[in-house]
């Protein structure tokens, strides 16, 4: 399973693996960002889902 983490912020768990970081403007809330790449999030897991079979 391939995760990719979207954080507008950065840690240790987050830069060991695929990562998206958001350039720094404003402080953001989980679930803003949550709502901006939902559309992201589940074209990557249909494209995923047809690669499996």
């Amino acid at each position: 399973m391939r995760v990719v983490a979207i954080a507008d912020e950065s840690n240790a768990v987050i830069a060991a693996g695929p990562h998206i970081l958001l350039p720094p403007s404003r402080a953001f809330i989980d679930v803003e960002l949550a709502f901006c790449f939902l559309m992201y999030a589940q074209v990557f897991a249909l494209a995923q889902s047809h690669q499996r079979g």
